[in-house]
């Protein structure tokens, strides 16, 4: 290996054309400002390197320094160390296999190779294909119309434009606009804390966090963790396997969206296309609102909705105009149960609730012409009977009507029926208020408790229909001594009752042991008699009882 010497000499007698030289002469044509390089033989050199300011020739540098205001050459290689303070544009290829600085503007027409670090202060401007093997810091703008490949890790302060396809494997930092037309795919984890515009296919394999808006058309692949503080616009398909963390105002996906990981929303979701939820979905509404549930379910072609009146709605359905609105529950291989829960305290310690009080409530209502009422006219009440603990439990539902217009207290909702279980009865009905049966044939096989007061017009009696009055109540008797194998009769006063009556007797509690009702029958008018007999095998004296009866005509 050698190296030759420059060494400065007017020629007056020849042209750099015609110059034929000694071998290695580096030589300047003042003629054209062109630099030759003789082998000894070849007029004119063979080699010819242009000047900084305007060439034409490939360039092989190691270490280039350039502090001009704009330099133009073809294709540059710079092996080592490349420093350009000021404007810097390649018309051809650029390759820099070491660390470049660039201060000014960088322009570069053909395909970009870098192995070593680059960073960039001013305006960047590639039309060619990018390939970069170390880390980009780009504090300028950033605009790139070919492909890019990114080895290192990406960091753009300024705006970024790319409209081809950008592969980057490490981590990417965008502090500016970004705008991707081409398809992008990051390997690494990336930040991108202004606004985003994506037209192209994006596909992320490490975690994303966006602060600013996000607006993408084209298809999103993101498999790590997605964090945007923006709002969020998706046109095509979204499919994300992390977790989703979205906590801007509004997210508007008009395509399909299908999330394998968990998603917390804290803003509001806006779907129109089909939404895929296989991981676990956590919606936090914290906000009381009477006018809008937390979670609103609408068939209106103009996604609208009436106002739920109340404040603390959770769940709000609207059906499709003119067809009823249905909620179904499926269970394979098993039962379905809406159950409504209640406890005091607080969540974090609950206690246990206490008596006479609603634990779930079904509930209709209606719009009137004053609008919607506070109150629907009709409920069904699941309510606690004691307070509850490990060992009481005790419950009843009840049945909340209100009166037609015609009729007493029409504008108050009123309890008018009670299912409430006795110990040792399967089941009680009780009615609070006089009531009609009307039109119908009542055939019932119950164990009523409370009188019932009313007028039958089309009960079923032995196959024939007649009109008349029943009664029904409890009676509460104190039985005399029975005989070994007796039996003892006793009557009691029944207003109403009359010989026509057809008349059922039970026992609303158990009887003493050897002792049943063997008849009752109205004996005379207002008059009920009740027979018992003793099968026990000796003489008894039986408990205290209370006696349901039902008589009809």
């Amino acid at each position: 290996m050698s190296i030759r010497k420059f060494r400065a000499a007017r020629v007056n007698t020849t042209t750099g054309n015609t110059y034929v030289g000694q071998y290695g002469d580096v030589f300047y044509d003042e003629a054209l400002g062109q630099f030759h390089v003789s082998d000894g033989h070849t007029p004119g050199g063979t080699i010819t390197v242009p000047n900084l300011l305007n060439g034409q020739a490939n360039i092989n540098v190691f270490n280039v320094t350039v502090q001009g205001t704009q330099t133009t050459v073809n294709n540059t290689t710079v092996n080592n160390v490349s420093t350009v303070t000021g404007v810097l544009s390649v018309t051809g290829n650029l390759s820099s296999f070491g660390n470049t600085y660039l201060v000014g503007n960088v322009s570069v027409s053909g395909p970009t190779v870098h192995t070593g670090n680059m960073t960039v202060n001013g305006t960047t401007s590639l039309v060619g294909n990018v390939s970069v093997s170390g880390p980009t810091v780009h504090t300028g703008n950033l605009t790139i119309t070919g492909n890019t490949n990114q080895i290192g890790n990406l960091t753009v302060t300024g705006a970024t434009v790319h409209t081809g396809n950008m592969t980057v494997t490490g981590a990417s930092i965008n502090n500016g606009l970004s705008i991707f037309n081409g398809n992008t795919t990051m390997a690494g984890n990336s930040i991108i804390t202004g606004n985003t515009l994506v037209t192209g296919n994006t596909t992320v394999t490490g975690n994303t966090t966006v602060t600013g808006n996000t607006s993408v058309i084209g298809t999103t692949y993101l498999q790590g963790n997605s964090y945007v503080t923006g709002n969020t616009s998706v046109i095509g398909t979204t499919t994300v396997t992390g977790n989703t963390y979205v906590t801007g105002a509004i997210t508007t996906i008009t395509g399909n969206a299908y999330l394998n990981g968990n998603t917390i929303v804290t803003g509001g979701t806006t779907v129109t296309g089909n939404s895929l939820q296989t991981g676990m979905a956590v919606f936090g509404v914290t906000a009381q609102n009477s006018t809008q549930g937390a979670f609103e379910i609408t068939g209106d072609v103009a996604q609208a909705w009436q106002t739920p009146v109340q404040t603390g709605v959770m769940l709000h359905v609207t059906g499709q105009s003119g067809i009823p609105d249905r909620v179904y529950f499926d269970a394979l291989a098993n039962y379905n149960v809406l159950v409504g829960r209640r406890f005091e305290g607080s969540m974090a310690s609950p206690t246990g609730v206490q008596g006479n009080v609603d634990l779930f409530r079904v509930s209709g209502s209606a719009y009137t012409t004053a609008g919607w009422a506070n109150i629907g006219p009709a409920r069904m009440s699941f309510t606690t009977n004691e307070i509850q603990t490990g060992t009481n439990q005790g419950g009843r539902i009840e049945f909340w009507t209100t009166a037609n217009s015609s009729g007493p207290s029409y504008s108050t909702i009123t309890r008018t029926a009670t299912i409430d279980p006795a110990v040792g009865v399967t089941s009680n009905i009780g009615f609070s208020t006089p009531g009609n049966v009307t039109a119908a044939n009542v055939t019932a096989t119950v164990s009523l408790r409370g009188n019932v007061l009313g007028t039958a017009t089309g009960l079923s009696t032995g196959g024939t229909t007649a009109a008349g009055t029943f009664l029904t109540g409890i009676l509460a008797i104190t039985p005399g001594a029975i005989g070994k194998n007796a039996t003892s009769t006793q009557t009691f006063t029944l207003t109403g009752l009359t010989t026509n009556h057809k008349i059922v007797v039970s026992s609303a509690n158990d009887l003493t042991y050897g002792v049943i009702i063997s008849a009752a029958y109205a004996s005379g008018a207002n008059t009920l008699s009740v027979q018992f007999s003793n099968f026990s095998g000796g003489g008894i004296t039986p408990a205290a009882m209370n006696l349901q009866y039902f008589a009809w005509v």
